[in-house]
C-alpha cells in the first residue's frame, strides 16, 4: 500500500492554487491528477477490501463469543484487537451485510 502512495506526484511539485481559482487544469496539473485519482481508487478499493476482512472476522468473534474469558463484551475485545471503539466494529459488521 504503501508503495501504491510513490505513484503520485511530489507534492512539492503540485501548484498552490488559490480557493477562488476557476481556471482550467493546466496540462502538468492533468498529468498530476490523473495518476493521483488512480492511486486513490486503488487505495479505496483496497481499504474497502480490508473493511471486509475485518468485519468478517468481528462477525466470527462475536458468534463465537471468543471475549468471553478476557473482555466483558464483544465492544471490548473490539477495542483491543482492531484499536477501534465498539461502534466502529459494530458498523464493520453491519457493512459486511449490506450489498
Amino acid at each position: 500500500m504503501l508503495r501504491l502512495a510513490e505513484g503520485q506526484p511530489d507534492l512539492e511539485r503540485v501548484r498552490t492554487v488559490d480557493a477562488h481559482d476557476a481556471s482550467e487544469l493546466t496540462k502538468t496539473e492533468q498529468r498530476q491528477k490523473e495518476p493521483t485519482e488512480e492511486v486513490i481508487g486503488t487505495a479505496l478499493a483496497a481499504g474497502d477490501a480490508a473493511v471486509w476482512v475485518i468485519a468478517q472476522g468481528l462477525e466470527r468473534a462475536a458468534k463465537g463469543r471468543w471475549w468471553r474469558r478476557s473482555r466483558d463484551s464483544l465492544g471490548a475485545y473490539a477495542e483491543a484487537t482492531i484499536g477501534r471503539s465498539a461502534v466502529y466494529g459494530h458498523q464493520l459488521r453491519e457493512k459486511r451485510r449490506s450489498p
